[in-house]
């Protein structure tokens, strides 16, 4: 659902602050530094300390920034659910009743909920039913961009896709990646919980990007846009941008694709091969069919050749099976609006 997001509403009062609960700092606007104040949220609940609130004094606006599922689980690995929305929503309200001296001004100051939104975070954990954990990274992780967008690649376990202007790449980043290598490096008491997962994230940093990825005529409230459907449809579109590497086009395609590549006869003859590749070790694989070990590397070796990458190889492909995830929480509630835009058949069919 989601991950970090950024809360924002316009507030004059400048006469409710404690001082002893926020600290003076200044942030840098277009060029020009400005005064604002961040609270000390940690003084307040230790397990708020990593929840960023600030007032924007030039500017006027008072903000708040969290990574929603660690307020429910301490971690972001698990996905929330629409019922946690609840739950962080009084923890946060509960943080700014603490931070100011003058309660009256809380009663005009409506609840986080109602909030406009400036930046978030959207996100899908894609566990695979069908294939191994490295065929699906390998084909996630090398989707290709379309349009004004450029890739960028770390140790084939992350793959970035950010805008190719100066500009537009501050409106919106997709982020996949495998959760549980960073959680390895970060969190590794949790690394079990992340174990199979390719985390598939679309960040949006402007109020327009969030408008316009929701489907809104008006930048959203956050009560508007926090529900599953919702947030699975963002990332349904958001791979609508991405397109299949060349040589890894039998994700989608299967056995056509290999026998427009070696020969239908050649085909035949390495399929049961490479359709079982998509899920279980090369040696497995060969005990399996009674190859020696000899033809199991020549049949890695031809597939190679042919530029197809063994464990890819599937009747039906590994992002179909990710659609259709995303497809099923989003076509879940009858009050999210129907796409107008249609994935590319190259993309997702």
């Amino acid at each position: 659902m989601f991950d970090t997001v950024t809360f924002c509403i316009k507030i004059h009062d400048d006469s409710a602050w404690d001082p002893s609960k926020w600290d003076n700092g200044a942030k840098r606007y277009a060029g020009e530094v400005a005064k604002i104040r961040r609270l000390r949220s940690g003084s307040f609940d230790p397990t708020l300390k990593p929840v960023r609130v600030w007032h924007e004094v030039r500017r006027g606006f008072l903000c708040v920034e969290a990574s929603l599922p660690r307020l429910v689980n301490g971690h972001n690995i698990v996905e929330m659910e629409e019922s946690d929305v609840g739950i962080t929503i009084a923890r946060l309200d509960a943080l700014l009743a603490w931070a100011f001296v003058d309660h009256s001004l809380l009663d005009r100051l409506p609840s986080v909920r109602t909030w406009s939104v400036r930046r978030t975070d959207v996100l899908f954990n894609f566990r695979s039913r069908r294939y191994g954990f490295r065929a699906v990274r390998e084909a996630l992780v090398n989707l290709q961009p379309t349009g004004r967008m450029k890739a960028h690649r770390i140790e084939r376990e992350t793959v970035y896709f950010r805008g190719a202007g100066r500009s537009y790449r501050k409106r919106i980043e997709i982020a996949i990646y495998d959760k549980r290598a960073e959680v390895l490096a970060h969190d590794p008491a949790h690394h079990l919980l992340a174990e199979g997962i390719m985390r598939i994230e679309v960040r949006l940093f402007s109020q327009d990007s969030i408008r316009k990825a929701f489907g809104k005529d008006r930048p959203p409230r956050f009560s508007e846009i926090a529900t599953v459907p919702a947030c699975r449809r963002v990332v349904l579109d958001a791979l609508a941008r991405l397109h299949v590497r060349p040589g890894l086009e039998s994700i989608l395609i299967g056995f056509d694709s290999l026998a427009k590549r070696v020969g239908p006869r050649a085909a035949r003859r390495l399929w049961p091969y490479a359709q079982r590749r998509a899920s279980s070790p090369a040696r497995e694989v060969g005990a399996d069919l009674g190859l020696s070990p000899a033809t199991r590397r020549r049949y890695d070796r031809e597939l190679r050749q042919a530029g197809l990458y063994p464990a890819a190889v599937a009747v039906s492909g590994i992002l179909e099976e990710l659609a259709e995830a995303l497809r099923s929480g989003a076509m879940a509630a009858a009050e999210v609006p129907p796409r107008t835009n249609r994935l590319p058949r190259a993309s997702i069919p």
